[in-house]
């Protein structure tokens, strides 16, 4: 436009692009984090993961930019979340000649899992203990994975092979460390399903496998019987 001299002229200066603080959010949850990136005038960009095992899993344990510095409103940053720990490596120790109740608590307190358990007719091992198993001893395992067995039945033994478990609670009033067995009288004789140092309160099961149409499971105490059931197919 056209002005004549002398007039004045009015002047609107662009105060250019705000800036904003960027807030630390480094060890928030994640959803915790978004928020706060938001409250400031930004945005959650990218997220990446990665294991960490000083920063709980779903937690933020670093971002890009760093808190403390300034940024465009309403730009991204980049946040990488924790994983947690990673996974452990476990070396597997050997089962063979364990009862499939011992097996099981050797595999459970491992963080491991038991998988298929299989039998076979075997004249030398113990019927209910372990011939091998899947991966084998000494196997490079990672935690919360499982381990197959396969069981002795025992020489000859025919019949179904029935699955049985039994929850076994050690008395309030019983002594530390006490000493619980669990044992099984079936059709192939009597067998011990599981022995184990336990402490007064603890609830716990013990898987087993017994044969034939009718049979008993004993939990002792110290050598004291602590219960008994009767067994039925079904």
């Amino acid at each position: 436009d056209v002005v004549k001299r002398g007039r004045y002229i009015n002047l609107v200066l662009s105060g250019g692009v705000a800036m904003v603080d960027v807030p630390d959010v480094t060890g928030q949850p994640l959803t915790q984090a978004r928020v706060a990136l938001v409250a400031a005038g930004l945005k959650a960009g990218q997220v990446s993961y990665r294991y960490s095992v000083s920063t709980p899993a779903d937690s933020v344990v670093g971002q890009s930019p760093g808190g403390g510095s300034k940024i465009r409103q309403g730009a991204m940053v980049k946040l990488v979340v924790s994983k947690g720990p990673p996974p452990s490596v476990l070396t597997l120790p050997d089962l063979s000649g364990q009862t499939l109740g011992n097996a099981e608590a050797i595999i459970k307190d491992m963080g491991l899992f038991v998988g298929s358990v299989t039998y076979q007719n075997d004249p030398t091992a113990p019927f209910g203990t372990v011939l091998s198993q899947s991966p084998a001893a000494q196997s490079q395992v990672q935690s919360g994975g499982s381990v197959n067995l396969v069981l002795s039945q025992g020489q000859g033994v025919s019949g179904t092979a029935h699955q049985g478990y039994i929850q076994v609670v050690v008395p309030a009033n019983a002594p530390p460390n006490s000493m619980v067995s669990v044992e099984v009288d079936d059709q192939t004789g009597s067998h011990v399903v599981y022995t184990g140092s336990r402490g007064p309160g603890d609830n716990f099961s013990v898987n087993f496998v017994w044969f034939g149409n009718t049979g008993q499971i004993m939990v002792y105490l110290n050598g004291t019987l602590l219960q008994s059931s009767p067994l039925t197919p079904g």
